[in-house]
């Protein structure tokens, strides 16, 4: 899939594959805090000790998180000078942490530099105006830090706090707080209801049903659960017409799934189970908004984690890189967010100057042109365009 971001202030479009841009906000905002609670860090000599470190970050996070909880509240005139302030902040904050710990999954090894990247853009996009693109800059930042504690069933909990009882969540947002702190069974108990409840709750069905799936298929592995979840979409009256079409092929996929047991000996039949899958998902997948094919890119996207834990060489890792960049690209922005441009990037770092490194540049860049483009035309900030010389650099191969 190739991802197409369309920002136009006045409207507040957003096309990539997907639509509604705050799906995952809550989720990817709280995120953070648990990535820096959870690893071992380090700060340096003349700076704040960590502890106060951390309650900053967290005091920040949590006030952003009450001002972008809804587009309203985003786009309040009221909020501005104070988002602007915290953005600073953050910037700042992001300079200072480092991060001395490696990682089983290798692309978090790339992320403290990403961050600060990431905090600054996100700061330039909402000086200039794209506030839309610097709220989604904000999500990226949070899920690129948490990304390997939400692939899987391994990971930590944020213990319960203030932050949930200070936030105005209606029932979809506080299932995706419970998702953001691995509290799955909570988060899956008003997914439930709110897809049973198809009458009251169809502004938020679609957006429950894939977020419920991505917990059945890539945290629990249960393909019965999925199956279930699905079966309410297509016994509901009131689920809308485009969803019981893409349920019912989700059915079958479930299905075929469900009737075989898959058992990995070796990291080349993971791989090659990945890339079957992502291959058949791309053939089904007739449209770029055609949602079908999540079922295969979800299962591939969790062995890809599972793949990428073990030791590989740099052409093997690469290659799971892309991949995974792919479902990422497909699956966005319902479950997580813009780590496809971080994959795509870690691919051409672990295999620079080949085929594939440039097969990952052209979909990253493609991804970061159409995100800075909106009506007025494509704006480049200097930092975006020294980056993208910089992968290129290391993505072409030598020409003879």
């Amino acid at each position: 899939m190739l991802g197409v971001f369309c920002y136009d202030e006045s409207v507040s479009i957003m096309i990539h594959h997907r639509s509604k841009m705050n799906i995952f906000f809550i989720l990817e905002t709280v995120l953070l805090v648990i990535f820096y609670l959870i690893n071992p860090i380090h700060v340096r000599s003349d700076l704040e000790h960590p502890t106060n470190q951390m309650q900053n970050l967290q005091r920040v996070l949590s006030s952003l998180l009450t001002k972008t909880i809804s587009d309203t509240q985003f786009q309040d005139p009221n909020t501005k000078l104070k988002i602007e302030s915290e953005l600073i902040e953050l910037k700042k904050l992001a300079h200072h942490l480092n991060t001395n710990n490696k990682n089983s999954d290798p692309i978090l090894n790339f992320l403290p530099d990403h961050f600060e990247k990431q905090a600054s853009e996100a700061l330039v996009a909402y000086q200039e105006g794209s506030r839309i693109y610097a709220r989604t800059l904000i999500r990226s930042i949070t899920g690129f830090c948490i990304a390997c504690h939400t692939s899987d069933s391994s990971g930590p909990q944020l213990p319960k706090s203030s932050l949930l009882s200070a936030l105005p969540l209606k029932p979809l947002e506080l299932a995706q707080f419970y998702t953001a702190t691995r509290q799955f069974d909570q988060a899956e108990t008003i997914y439930s209801k709110i897809i049973q409840n198809t009458r009251e709750n169809r502004d938020d069905l679609d957006e429950a049903v894939r977020q419920s799936l991505g917990i059945a298929i890539r945290v629990k592995n249960d393909p019965k659960l999925a199956l279930a979840l699905v079966e309410y979409v297509l016994k509901s009256a009131y689920s809308p017409i485009f969803l019981k079409l893409n349920a019912s092929k989700w059915r079958f996929d479930i299905l075929k799934w469900k009737s075989k047991k898959e058992i990995f000996n070796t990291p080349d039949e993971m791989l090659i189970m990945a890339k079957n899958l992502v291959e058949n998902a791309q053939k089904k997948q007739k449209h770029f908004m055609d949602r079908s094919a999540d079922i295969q890119y979800l299962r591939a996207s969790s062995i890809l984690h599972e793949l990428m834990k073990k030791p590989l060489s740099p052409k093997f890792l690469s290659e799971a890189f892309f991949l995974e960049g792919s479902c990422y690209d497909a699956l966005n922005p319902y479950y997580f967010d813009n780590l496809n441009n971080l994959y795509f990037a870690a691919c051409i770092r672990s295999k620079p100057h080949s085929d594939l490194s440039e097969k990952c540049y052209h979909r990253y860049e493609q991804n970061i042109y159409n995100g800075y483009t909106n009506s007025s035309g494509t704006h480049l900030p200097q930092s975006v365009r020294e980056n993208l010389i910089d992968l290129w650099a290391l993505a072409i191969k030598p020409r003879i």
